[in-house]
């Protein structure tokens, strides 16, 4: 989990909106060479985290779109 709220209302709150890694970047650089888009669809239980800003820069870097279903 990276959400902690105490880091709420603090300078380091903006560290839970960057990716974790570089992991996904590098796969879009991939995806964008072979011209794919990547379209993201999560269907997240009530109460269940999923960290978005993570996988997030798959869908922005290749032009697609992210969808969440709660």
């Amino acid at each position: 989990m990276r959400d902690d709220p105490k880091l709420y209302n603090t300078p380091n709150e903006k560290n839970i909106l960057h990716p974790e890694n570089e992991s996904y970047n590098k796969l879009a650089d991939e995806c964008i060479k072979k011209r794919v888009c990547v379209d993201l669809f999560f269907a997240v239980q009530q109460n269940r985290q999923i960290d978005i800003s993570s996988i997030c820069p798959l869908a922005a870097k290749t032009g697609g779109d992210i969808n969440l279903f709660s």
